[in-house]
């Protein structure tokens, strides 16, 4: 049973995102005509088009001249369904408008009519008109993002716990103030919310409150990312794989090979200079790496980046060579 509401919760939301990217832009393909009769903002010259054999030629002009002069009326004269309702979305979206979307029968195009008007007013009591409560979460989530509003967090259905939770979260990150995780009571989703304060903040200080070793570990690997500082990478205690990858992106971020010398493991240190390499565009990295695949894969990358099909003649493997080389010549 939970996993079937799970799954519906993500059907819903997986149709709220197309529907989404098909009505925030106006999809319609040119047409010299319809372009004209826009530009000159009168739907009644849609009657004297010709219909195509989809039969939605004058449609698509009544929804190009209504968004263009942000009358939902001449909505009304289309005849689709289809083109009707996204053009009472275009319209209530340019107009700011949610009483719009109201015509618009097809629930969950309705839903994501009004979760857009509320994104572009900044405005969660516009999402009280959605009665669906995980799309009124997102809804609010996604405004909260805008706002930098923990109160606008408070508007999340009960119901829907982890869109709360991931609410306070993003606002907490993008405000940098880790006593907003107080509102999250669950330790994962909390450590999280510290996590994403500590990322932000670039302070391995605030990874010290997360509950979770395993969590702290990843927190101190990610702030170290940013900052460069690979000896802080000591401080991880339990999750080696985060130790490596910590002194990898440290070298990345720093430029200080020595961090990779730090890392046990031949694979992820290989993976350390080429990454190393390829940010610097130097090709000099790439000979500290131990096996003959890994080396030729760093020239190659590291020629890319740099542009430079000179880089591409340290490359051992004829076939590799060839493919390095030939990409430029397929470029030039």
């Amino acid at each position: 049973m939970e996993y079937g509401v799970i799954f519906m919760k993500k059907l819903i939301a997986l149709l709220l995102l197309t529907i989404i990217l098909f009505t925030s832009c106006e999809f319609i393909s040119y047409d010299s005509e319809i372009a004209d009769i826009k530009k000159k903002g009168d739907p009644d010259l849609c009657y004297n088009l010709e219909e195509n054999e989809k039969g939605d030629r004058r449609d698509r002009c009544f929804s190009a001249v209504a968004t263009k002069i942000d009358d939902p009326d001449v909505c009304g004269r289309i005849e689709s369904k289809y083109w009707q309702e996204g053009c009472f979305s275009d319209v209530a979206r340019h107009t700011k408008n949610e009483d719009t979307c109201l015509p618009i029968e097809t629930e969950t195009t309705r839903y994501s009519c009004m979760a857009s008007v509320a994104l572009e007013k900044k405005d969660v009591r516009v999402c009280k008109n959605i009665y669906e409560d995980y799309a009124k979460g997102n809804c609010v989530r996604n405004i909260a993002k805008e706002t930098n509003n923990p109160e606008d967090c408070e508007e999340v259905p009960l119901t829907e716990k982890n869109i709360r939770q991931g609410c306070y979260k993003d606002v907490a990150a993008n405000t940098k103030d880790i006593t907003i995780c107080d509102n999250i009571e669950e330790i994962g989703p909390l450590d999280d919310c510290i996590m994403g304060v500590a990322i932000n903040s670039e302070s391995l200080i605030d990874c010290t409150q997360i509950q979770l070793q395993n969590k702290e570990d990843e927190c101190i690997w990610q702030v170290v990312g940013r900052t460069g500082d690979g000896e802080k990478c000591e401080e991880i205690k339990e999750a080696i794989e985060y130790k490596e990858y910590c002194y990898s992106d440290a070298a990345v971020s720093s430029g200080k090979k020595e961090y990779c010398l730090k890392i046990e493991g031949s694979v992820p240190k290989n993976h350390c200079y080429k990454e190393m390499a390829v940010k610097s565009k130097n090709p000099a990295t790439c000979a500290d790496i131990s096996t003959s695949d890994d080396k030729d894969r760093c020239y190659a990358e590291t020629a890319y980046a740099a542009d430079s099909k000179e880089i591409c003649e340290s490359i051992t493997n004829p076939a590799k060579k060839a493919d390095c080389l030939g990409r430029f010549q397929t470029e030039e």
